[in-house]
């Protein structure tokens, strides 16, 4: 099956455009193989900004035997939550080791040294786990991994998780650009990402600026789509699942779908504790706070209701709306998104 610089040569057209640039490797990133039946499973949540994706987040590690770490690979900041430790520079100073830390819980049973000036701690995920020696009340984490945007990876990086097998993929994406181009325009504003209403927030948008953001997710879309069809060619089907925006966002029932497949994917079966998600999905104006139950005191609970920020018309959150209405004229797919309910 493909592989190896064959895979990075197959990827490389659609992929190394919208991936990180970094020195050419001849070889693909090779993540740990798991020699103990019992260690996690590794994943990686490959999405973009502004696609729901700290929501998704927030629920794989509300489930209490997932360990999702968020923007591991942020350019300014190592956003793996504790206890990971690490700085940007150790990161970035051994990105591969880092990779390594992130996919097998840091005490699974494959963990290759540093020299001890380089050295992070290696830390358990959750206090709850079993560490060696040790009994717990609370179960071992079952899967551990991280979300990605495009331009966090290189090539080599990419092409070692998206080809093997072993390696769950779960793509989130969300379908309407233009929401995804506002909410990021919004964020970047108001410095508010999360638990925020930003509804009264308004833009004149650029037409050259919002093209180019188009055409951008476009070849990032295609690269995802590419990196799945080599690994459907190959026997890797079952390690890719699809989620959509819409369906962590619409009914309750639909939600809770979802999840299922989720936790299907990842093997973890359904949540010991399912109070803390279910408090997450609840979208409620009202919501000041999340009860977390007492055996997973070690979440984070967020301040506000993980919902949709803007919920006003795009005709009022952008000043300009006629002229970017006349500016995608010849782009009605695009023009639709503004229209859409």
């Amino acid at each position: 099956r493909i592989g190896g610089r064959r895979g990075m040569q197959a990827l490389a057209p659609t992929c190394a455009p919208v991936l990180l640039r970094s020195p050419s490797s001849s070889e693909p990133y090779q993540p740990p193989r798991r020699i103990d039946p019992h260690a996690p499973t590794p994943f990686l949540v490959l999405t973009r900004a502004r696609s729901g994706s700290n929501f998704l987040v927030s629920l794989l590690e509300a489930h209490g035997r997932i360990r999702c770490d968020g923007e591991a690979f942020n350019h300014q900041v190592c956003s793996a939550h504790p206890p990971r430790n690490w700085t940007v520079a150790q990161r970035d100073m051994n990105r591969s080791r880092y990779l390594d830390v992130l996919l097998t819980d840091a005490y699974g049973a494959w963990s290759p040294a540093l020299p001890s000036t380089q050295q992070p701690p290696l830390l358990f995920s959750h206090p709850g786990d079993q560490q060696p020696g040790k009994s717990s009340g609370q179960e071992r984490t079952r899967a551990v991994g991280f979300k990605a945007f495009p331009r966090h990876l290189r090539l080599s990086e990419f092409t070692g998780l998206v080809l093997r097998h072993d390696v769950r993929k779960i793509v989130l994406r969300r379908r309407n650009f233009i929401d995804m181009y506002l909410s990021l325009l919004t964020a970047n504003l108001s410095g508010k990402w999360m638990y925020a209403d930003t509804s009264n927030v308004r833009h004149t948008v650029d037409p050259l600026d919002l093209l180019s953001y188009l055409s951008q997710s476009e070849m990032e879309n295609a690269c995802y789509d590419e990196a799945r069809r080599l690994a459907r060619e190959n026997g890797g089907e079952a390690s890719w699942l699809h989620v959509d925006y819409d369906e962590l966002t619409g009914a309750s029932e639909e939600q809770h779908q979802t999840l299922e497949r989720i936790w299907s994917h990842l093997g973890v079966g359904p949540p010991k504790f399912p109070g803390l998600i279910n408090e997450l999905l609840r979208i409620s104006p009202n919501a000041n706070k999340v009860v977390v139950p007492e055996a997973t005191k070690f979440i984070t609970a967020p301040t506000g209701p993980l919902s949709k920020q803007n919920r006003a018309p795009r005709n009022y959150t952008i000043r300009n709306f006629e002229e970017i209405w006349a500016s995608l004229a010849s782009k009605p797919q695009y023009q639709a998104m503004l229209t859409s309910q």
